[in-house]
């Protein structure tokens, strides 16, 4: 695309959401984490004439017991001149669920994915979490009732409980998390929206959804 009448552009990136895994045991799952987010403002001249843009699919959910489900994919775009030293400006995917062997089997959550040079948001416990930085999505989960919202990045897959009651986490700016209950794990919302994961064994995990890149000029 050509950039002729404009001086400056906002770049939005989103990352894709990881898929929520599929376990062999009752309680096992973990879901997946959305997907980060990044966004810089620079001359459209950093831009050149024309742009390849890397949007990130998101993580397939499982559907092997006690795989890891996909990680979301990275977004990215370049620039033709460094801006700050940086000449790439990228956004990092959500982690997919998983299912440890230790002592029994568990879950472990996908992580939230992250803006660039930032570590992914860690493990996810119970219920929404306020304290989930600006820019990163929220992280899945491995407990009952367990779901994570975001602000810019994409929520956390939902992590379902031995009712038929659906969680999820959301976002204010970003796609929320895939619904998830005792027996149905859904796929997460654009942008960047981790993978629901069932309480039950045997159920497919949700997909997370893909990523975005919107350049906004004047």
């Amino acid at each position: 695309m050509l950039f002729r009448s404009y001086s400056m552009a906002r770049i939005d990136i989103w990352a894709g959401g990881g898929g929520g895994n599929r376990s062999g045991s009752n309680n096992a799952t973990g879901s997946g984490g959305g997907g980060g987010y990044a966004t810089v403002t620079v001359p459209i001249s950093y831009l050149g004439s024309s742009v390849s843009i890397t949007v990130g699919s998101g993580g397939a959910g499982g559907t092997t017991n006690n795989a890891a489900a996909a990680s979301g994919g990275t977004s990215s775009v370049p620039l033709t001149t460094a801006w700050n030293g940086i000449s790439t400006y990228y956004a990092t995917g959500g982690g997919g669920g998983s299912t440890v062997c230790c002592c029994g089997l568990r879950g472990t959550a996908g992580g939230g994915g992250a803006p660039m040079g930032v570590a992914t948001n860690g493990n996810a416990g119970s219920g929404a979490n306020p304290s989930v930085p600006l820019f990163m999505g929220g992280p899945g989960s491995a407990s009952a009732t367990g779901y994570q919202n975001a602000t810019y990045g994409g929520g956390g897959g939902g992590r379902g409980t031995t009712s038929g009651t659906l969680w999820n986490g959301s976002s204010a700016f970003g796609g929320n998390g895939g619904t998830a209950n005792n027996s149905t794990a859904n796929s997460g919302s654009a942008p960047g929206g981790g993978g629901g994961a069932t309480y039950n064994a045997n159920v497919n995990g949700g997909s997370g959804a893909a990523g975005c890149v919107i350049i906004t000029c004047w």
